[in-house]
């Protein structure tokens, strides 16, 4: 099973207008566009209500325990660990969901917290040298990053050149998701404020399935918030790799951000420099979502091994 975070490629160039300081890109044809726009709002939701729960006092017991369990390091005490990194990146994303009059150029002087969603590729033409030109942006990217798309390899790559940042959904992300549960548009968002307005413990398994948990409710606005890390605003988080896992697994799902948590990992690029669970963009997007469990109006908790509970564990 495909991810949502490797439908989505996320680069720190661009930029965003209107009410708010994201934009969806054209290529985002309607009814697209739509999916979209709900599922970036339900993302700077999740860090909002990521962002109350952290600045709290005293903070909330079910809280601490997400906090142990994505962040804390071995015998750490989540109700003591010192949060102000934490508050800052979902502080500072919720510049991206605040500002006017973000605009699009000159890119030297655009906001650092505006963001453009695109929902393909076709931005990108390959040069002679077998790079490939952002005709949007004039900016040169290697081989490695277009075509990522087609091969379904994207895990969210990010290329810190200039400001501000874009976000790239692939078109193959929205057609899985049809094939698997949805069969239309309407559907599809149908399916997706259900579950954000009845998610209760029956509905979910019906809807979502147990085996998976957690990891099987990934939608779209979970992908949006993870990559939103990604971003200068957002704090440029890394998909880190874990220490001592096969083959030095990068911390994507439930199971991997826990076990980098407790164990730490490396940086993607370089296994010499050490890095922690808070660098990692999949345990930030985790806790917005299971904060955003936690207080639907059946709570929902998730185990410790990712499965889903209506039972305060």
């Amino acid at each position: 099973m495909h991810s949502f975070i490797r439908a989505v490629s996320f680069l720190c160039l661009f930029l965003f207008s209107g009410t708010r300081a994201y934009e969806i890109h054209d290529s985002c044809a309607l009814p697209t566009k739509l999916l979209v726009r709900q599922a970036a709002n339900q993302a700077f939701d999740m860090a909002r209500l990521a962002l109350q729960e952290l600045q709290a006092s005293p903070r909330d017991p079910d809280v601490n325990r997400l906090l142990g369990l994505l962040f804390a390091k071995k015998d750490e005490d989540p109700t003591t660990m010192d949060v102000r990194r934490l508050r800052d990146i979902y502080d500072n994303i919720l510049l991206a969901a605040a500002e006017d009059e973000a605009r699009p150029h000159p890119t030297d002087t655009s906001p650092l917290q505006n963001v453009m969603i695109y929902c393909n590729e076709d931005r990108f033409q390959k040069r002679a040298d077998g790079t490939w030109v952002d005709t949007g942006m004039n900016s040169i990217y290697l081989a490695w990053y277009y075509g990522s798309c087609v091969s379904h390899s994207l895990a969210g790559r990010a290329v810190f050149e200039n400001h501000p940042s874009q976000i790239t959904i692939c078109p193959w992300l929205f057609q899985w998701a049809r094939q698997r549960k949805y069969k239309k548009y309407a559907d599809m968002q149908g399916g997706i404020a259900k579950a954000w307005t009845k998610r209760t413990l029956q509905a979910t398994l019906r809807a979502l399935g147990r085996e998976d948990g957690i990891d099987k409710m990934r939608l779209l606005d979970q992908t949006i918030l993870h990559e939103l890390t990604h971003t200068l605003v957002g704090g440029r988080s890394l998909d880190v790799k874990v220490a001592g896992l096969l083959g030095s697994e990068k911390s994507y799902g439930w199971k991997n951000c826990l076990a980098l948590a407790k164990n730490g990992g490396m940086h993607p690029e370089d296994d010499k420099l050490p890095r922690t669970a808070l660098d990692n963009a999949d345990s930030l997007a985790l806790f917005g979502l299971a904060v955003k469990l936690l207080r639907e109006q059946t709570p929902l908790y998730v185990l410790e091994n990712g499965g889903l509970t209506n039972r305060r564990p």
